[in-house]
């Protein structure tokens, strides 16, 4: 058992609880199970947003950085104000001294 199609209900269970038995298998099984969805799946999760932020107590907003290798992308942005971009360079040196630390 190797591949598995998931359901809208398991994704949609997977962001209200990340701890729970679906959440940990979705989040944390891709080393023993390649997972497949439905194009479907998109839209039915946009369609239940407000639902998934309200009972998970979710926001729209990680206060993450967005990586991408998109210079027309990252300039953009950044002609906008947006300045939480990281590039794969950077990433990947922040990686490297992470990795040396160990």
């Amino acid at each position: 058992m190797r591949r598995i199609v998931v359901d809208t209900n398991v994704a949609f269970s997977t962001f209200l609880n990340i701890n729970s038995r679906i959440g940990q298998i979705l989040l944390n099984g891709a080393k023993y199970y390649d997972f497949f969805a439905p194009e479907y799946i998109r839209y039915e999760l946009i369609g239940h947003k407000e639902r998934i932020k309200n009972i998970g107590k979710l926001s729209d907003y990680l206060r993450g950085k967005l990586w991408t290798g998109d210079i027309r992308l990252i300039n953009g942005l950044i002609t906008k104000g947006y300045s939480r971009i990281v590039t794969t360079n950077e990433l990947y040196t922040d990686f490297l001294q992470k990795e040396n630390k160990k």
